[in-house]
């Protein structure tokens, strides 16, 4: 029997990247310590273990000490995920600390990437990328605004790259307090023309505890939240859309399921009812930490978020 043969490092690199790819959200510290055993394994597993970056309250010191951070985490993070459970002005204004103006400011995740973020701080990124001779294809999670505004303020060089976003609804259709426009119907279509490359749309109704409203307020909200549904599927023949519902313990049970029956069993719409305590924007943020460390988003199917399509 010949002698085994030792493998090529091309094929030992291989094998590395696609058992730490499977591994990252079931069990990290396995990736941390594949990327101990030797450079070769280092240089295989790098990508991978930094390609999501969760900066928090509690992490965002780092960036203004950690010096080599920027040489040897930024250029492989593709995820960039900033949430707060404090202060949103820590994050969203004048006050962000510089560790975190420097990071955002060097963050190139080219040829795609996906940004979570307050919108004050998302949108100062954005400008910044549209600025590159060629900006890249961008997945957006809008924080801290109602979606339509944060379409209608994308740099005109990235609006036709942004490809996936998802954000808030409206709370009321009301006329006036709705942003772009006073319709349902004409709210979906101002979003399209934002963005005329979307190829996914993710809407969130989150409300938190003391929001409920009136029975026939809530009658009207999901008759629009239908129009806003069909005009989007009818416009976009393509288009996946996800509806993600939080907080819904807070709404009419009849009511809720009465409206959304209308679409949820349209094969490219999926409602998400999210059964996790939702109660605070502070709650919002917890759960969206522990999402981004597991690599969830309104795209993935965790478990914890029940896809309903009765």
């Amino acid at each position: 029997m010949d002698s085994a043969h030792p493998l090529p490092p091309e094929l030992i690199i291989a094998i590395f990247e696609r058992v730490a790819r499977q591994s990252l959200y079931v069990d990290r510290s396995w990736v941390v310590d594949t990327a101990a055993i030797s450079r070769l394994a280092y240089l295989a597993v790098r990508p991978i273990l930094y390609e999501t970056l969760v900066i928090t309250n509690t992490n965002i010191n780092l960036f203004e000490d950690e010096e080599e951070i920027y040489d040897r985490v930024v250029p492989f993070v593709r995820r960039m995920v900033v949430c707060t459970t404090n202060d949103i002005g820590l994050f969203n204004g004048d006050d962000t600390p510089l560790g975190l103006r420097r990071l955002l400011s060097t963050w190139n995740p080219s040829p795609s990437g996906f940004l979570e973020a307050p919108w004050g701080l998302a949108h100062a990124v954005l400008w910044r990328l549209a600025m590159l001779s060629k900006p890249p294809i961008l997945t957006i999670d809008v924080k801290f605004e109602r979606l339509s505004i944060a379409a209608s303020q994308v740099p005109p060089p990235l609006a036709d790259r942004i490809t996936r976003i998802s954000g808030y609804l409206p709370h009321t259709w009301d006329s006036g307090q709705n942003s772009l426009s006073d319709s349902p119907a004409d709210w979906a279509r101002s979003l399209l023309v934002a963005l005329p490359n979307l190829t996914h749309l993710g809407l969130l109704l989150i409300r938190y505890d003391g929001q409920r409203v009136g029975s026939d307020q809530e009658i009207r909200y999901f008759g629009g939240l239908e129009q806003v549904v069909s005009t989007i599927l009818d416009s976009k023949p393509r288009l996946q859309l996800c509806v993600r519902i939080g907080g819904y313990h807070t709404f009419g049970e009849e009511v809720l399921y009465t409206h959304v029956s209308t679409f949820a069993t349209n094969p490219r719409c999926t409602v998400w009812f999210d059964p996790r305590d939702i109660s605070s924007w502070q709650r919002e943020e917890a759960l969206a930490i522990a999402d981004a460390k597991l690599g969830r988003d309104i795209w993935s199917s965790p478990p914890l978020l029940n896809s309903d399509k009765g």
